[in-house]
């Protein structure tokens, strides 16, 4: 049997006859050391390409030069590609990025979804921890915004002679996140609400009609939850449209006008309001969906819901000398999932005396609306309610 020691680390092998110990177990001084055993025609390396794939994992070399150094050690001829296949048929459990590195590179790379993949050296103290707090402040961003989805150390660590601190350098690749506040605090709502409450909101300038005297009891106006995604901002060269808190008044106004000429025609006794259905273009203080995703806003989340519940409260103004009746129920988002429930709650407070106004105390997200022999359900793509 032919046993051959291959000192990793140093790159080359190391000739038997140099040593006098050569048992398999001898651990040498400054590497790993592994015992390729050759039995017949037949080479265990799969150890030797464990070894080597690791280096690439740990960004050290990049594939091909780990090829050209499992080539130097066994004779078998192999390119990058084909060394990087038989890695991954081993299923080793090292493996946890996809990101290949050459040797000392460093690179930032920022990510449509918000997300940042970063690599780079990092000076710790003998004694210092490596935690994702650490690891965020060297890399130079807050831990109060952002927080590490997963990292990566180097397994090989250089340290630096005759200073006192004795720090150690090491390769970390680690990809972070902005920190996504999806709880709101309801104390900032309240502020919010007896701010715009304490206003004296007018109904909306539409053109004047003679009062109706009777109204049909037979027939029922329905507006939906309108998809405003107030707060969006949108630039014709990316999107193919403009879009702004502007426009989104502007919009939201048009239907509410349009809504007025038709019951003016229809005289309808009720009407149905529908409350959220994205009326809000985000949830959180971050300017993320309810699941968190990043939106790009033109308002801070105060000023879009304050906005918002004007918005509201004006319409419902102009609609009540119109109707003798107007349920309101709650449509919710994916956009706005908290947003919509407290302009909601809000709107019901406001309105907690007003015998004509009625606010279902139903919050699911799918909801039921009967009139008479019909049953109108709706909802924003949820799956149907189950009775």
């Amino acid at each position: 049997m032919l046993v051959q020691v291959v000192l990793f680390l140093m790159g080359e092998p190391e000739k038997v006859g140099d040593r006098k110990d050569t048992h398999k177990n001898k651990k040498l001084v400054g590497g790993q050391i592994s015992v390729l055993k050759k039995k017949g025609m037949i080479m265990e390396n799969k150890e030797l390409v464990r070894m080597i794939g690791r280096k690439v994992k740990d960004g050290l070399i990049t594939w091909q030069q780990a090829a050209d150094e499992f080539t130097k050690l066994t004779n078998i001829t192999l390119t990058g590609e084909a060394f990087r296949s038989r890695y991954r048929k081993l299923n080793d459990p090292y493996i946890i990025t996809n990101n290949e590195v050459k040797q000392n590179a460093e690179f930032e790379t920022h990510n449509q979804d918000g997300t940042i993949d970063i690599c780079k050296e990092l000076w710790f103290d003998a004694n210092e921890e490596k935690t994702p707090e650490t690891i965020l402040k060297k890399f130079g961003y807050s831990c109060d915004e952002w927080e590490v989805i997963s990292w990566t150390f180097g397994k090989w660590e250089v340290a630096i002679k005759d200073e006192e601190q004795n720090r150690v350098c090491t390769t970390i690749r680690a990809k972070i996140r902005p920190k996504v506040k999806k709880e709101l605090p309801i104390e900032e709502y309240i502020k919010i609400i007896d701010e715009v409450f304490s206003k004296n909101i007018k109904p909306l300038n539409t053109t004047q009609y003679k009062k109706i005297k009777e109204l049909d009891k037979n027939k029922l106006l329905e507006l939906t939850g309108i998809e405003l995604h107030l707060g969006k901002m949108a630039w014709n060269g990316d999107t193919g449209q403009d879009y702004d808190k502007n426009i989104a008044q502007e919009r939201f106004y048009t239907i509410l006008e349009e809504v007025v000429e038709q019951q003016q025609i229809e005289q309808c006794d009720t009407c149905l309001l529908c409350i959220g259905n994205d009326f809000f273009n985000s949830d959180t203080v971050n300017a993320t969906t309810t699941k968190g995703t990043p939106q790009t806003n033109d308002l801070r989340w105060k000023k879009m819901f304050n906005l918002g519940l004007e918005m509201y409260v004006k319409a419902i103004e102009t609609l009540k000398p119109l109707f003798n009746h107007i349920e309101i129920r709650l449509q919710s988002g994916n956009h706005d999932t908290m947003s919509s429930f407290y302009l909601y709650i809000a709107l019901s407070c406001y309105y907690k005396n007003d015998s004509k106004i009625n606010f279902a105390k139903n919050y699911k997200n799918v909801q039921c609306f009967e009139w008479g022999k019909c049953a109108i359900f709706f909802s924003h793509g949820d799956s149907n309610l189950k009775i």
